[in-house]
């Protein structure tokens, strides 16, 4: 493994950081695949292929597992509780629960304003209730189930052996496929579908440190065919009226699992080099980067789309938008971050 300072693996740290690309991408293509989808037509057509590099959640819930599950003081619920799901994810989830409510009341009042649509006083708590007070925050309320899980998971682990342990993270993976297609379970419940992502991501983690680097260039190019046939087989469905086609992005789907796994087989095989301190460091920002980016996501949909009522080819806007969005999330992070350091007891989160 390349390692960093402190112990941090870079190979993993750039993962990081793609995957938070991935999630922007992605919900910056979504306004030109979830409108209307009875009109096939070039932005369609485009934003689904941008749209259909949603491995992004099984990376992250890869990675957390990696983490979580390969450290031994975890297993105690007394320390693991206290110190680490209530300080990393409980008071977190929470406070900016409570900040992306605000700010939807806010939207809702600008939109009632300027008569894009009517008040809804409701719909913000609704959603809170349903464990997704924005769009992106629904992870965070499927990763409380995870954190709950990781003591008694790892007294599974010790009880089956890391073989048997990595043939349940597999049979549970194959679990949620079915599962996935019943429809939402309620946020109490969103982690059950992940358990096997969760699982898979120590166990591959824990197979490839033990033996020598494997060829990542095979991972990666097997990794972008499944992506390539899966965005096809998208295509096709839409063209023929098949079946619901974006089921192939959602997360849990086969191509999507696939392709997951084999993304994150290239990165544990890769050895960085050169630049391990700049990407320990935009690493470092992940988790506010992805906090952040749907406040631009949004801003930018509404001046774009709702306000100026402008259409745009999603083949430059996407990747463009992609990267502004980044590097102002990037740089709110930064602040917050430097904030948070110099004034922790005013804004700790």
């Amino acid at each position: 493994m390349t390692k960093g300072t402190k112990g941090r693996e870079t190979n993993l740290d750039l993962l990081r950081v793609v995957a938070s690309l991935m999630v922007i991408t992605v919900h910056v293509g979504n306004v030109y695949v979830t409108g209307e989808r009875d009109r096939v037509d070039y932005n369609f057509i485009v934003g689904l292929f941008y749209c259909s590099i949603s491995v992004s959640v099984a990376l992250f819930t890869f990675l957390s597992g990696g983490f979580l599950l390969a450290k031994k003081e975890n297993s105690k619920p007394s320390y693991f509780y206290p110190s680490i799901l209530k300080r990393r994810i409980l008071f977190p989830t929470l406070f900016w629960s409570l900040v992306y409510v605000l700010l939807a009341y806010m939207e809702e009042i600008v939109e009632d304003y300027a008569n894009i649509s009517p008040f809804e006083p409701f719909a913000p708590l609704v959603m809170l209730l349903k464990g997704q007070p924005c769009y992106h925050l629904w992870y965070m309320f499927m990763l409380i189930g995870l954190y709950l899980m990781v003591p008694i998971l790892m007294r599974i682990k010790c009880h089956l052996g890391e073989s048997n342990f990595m043939t349940l993270g597999v049979l549970l993976t194959m679990f949620a496929v079915p599962l996935s297609l019943w429809g939402e379970l309620v946020w109490m419940l969103y982690f059950v579908k992940y358990l096997g992502y969760f699982i898979l991501g120590y166990s591959l983690k824990r197979y490839y440190q033990k033996r020598s680097k494997s060829n990542a260039k095979t991972f990666l190019l097997l990794g972008i065919s499944i992506w390539i046939i899966k965005y096809i087989s998208v295509i096709m469905m839409v063209h023929y009226n098949f079946l619901d086609p974006l089921y192939l992005l959602n997360p849990l789907s086969p191509f999507n699992i696939l392709q997951a796994i084999l993304f994150y087989l290239f990165f544990l095989n890769i050895t960085i080099k050169r630049g391990s301190k700049y990407i320990r460091k935009l690493s470092r920002y992940g988790f506010y980067v992805y906090i952040f980016h749907a406040i631009y996501v949004s801003i930018i949909r509404a001046l774009s789309f709702k306000l100026m009522k402008c259409s745009y080819d999603p083949l430059f806007f996407i990747p463009l938008v992609t990267v502004i969005v980044y590097m102002l999330s990037l740089s709110t992070a930064y602040i917050w971050m430097e904030l948070k350091d110099r004034y922790r007891p005013l804004l700790y989160s």
